[in-house]
């Protein structure tokens, strides 16, 4: 989970459409590897990075209590859920990201 800065806005938002061609790359380099991400962006940040209305259903996250479990509210603006079979590959990519941020 990831704050955007002040400013930082189109940074982010030129890194977006790399994200599958990045995928591709490594997917090549390291084909046992299973790759893949996903983006979640906060209710505040997508008011920033994107024109137009948001989504219905796109709110502050709220915290959530229940008998076994806690999901404490996050005040993150990105969220890039990296996923695969070696780590190594998924710190790869987040390396590549984080240098273009």
């Amino acid at each position: 989970v990831g704050t955007i800065e002040p400013g930082g806005e189109s940074a982010v938002r030129d890194v977006l459409p790399d994200l599958a061609a990045v995928a591709r790359s490594l997917g090549f380099r390291f084909p046992d590897a299973d790759l893949a991400c996903v983006a979640g962006f906060g209710s505040s940040a997508w008011d920033r990075l994107f024109a137009g209305p948001r989504p219905a259903h796109l709110h502050p996250f709220p915290e959530l209590r229940g008998p076994l479990h806690h999901a404490p509210a996050t005040p993150g603006d990105v969220l890039l859920h990296i996923r695969a079979e070696r780590m190594d590959v998924c710190y790869t990519w987040a390396a590549q990201l984080l240098d273009k941020l």
